[in-house]
C-alpha cells in the first residue's frame, strides 16, 4: 500500500499449520523504518509471539493478536502521521 511522503505499508499474511503468519512493515523510501510480526523469535516478551520492531532496532510487546480484521485497523492507526 502507497502511501504519501515516500513511505509505503508492506503487508503479508499466510496460513502456516493452522494458524496465520503476519508481518506489517512500514518503509521509507524503501527503506525499513518500522514493523509488527508474529515470528517466534522473541520468547521473553509477554505479547509473544507478536511483537514491535521500533525504528531505532528495539523489539517491543505489541497490541496485535493475528486476527487481520483486528490488527490492521490498529495498525493503520500506529503508523505515524
Amino acid at each position: 500500500m502507497e502511501m504519501v511522503n515516500g513511505r509505503e505499508l508492506q503487508i503479508r499474511l499466510y496460513c502456516n499449520q493452522g494458524h496465520t503468519d503476519y508481518a506489517y512493515q512500514l518503509l521509507h523510501h524503501g527503506k525499513p523504518v518500522e514493523r509488527w510480526d508474529n515470528k517466534e523469535h522473541f520468547s521473553h516478551l509477554s505479547s509473544h509471539p507478536h511483537h514491535y520492531h521500533t525504528a531505532d532496532g528495539q523489539v517491543m510487546d505489541s497490541p496485535l493478536n493475528g486476527d487481520p480484521e483486528h490488527d490492521l485497523p490498529l495498525v493503520l492507526t500506529l503508523l505515524p502521521h
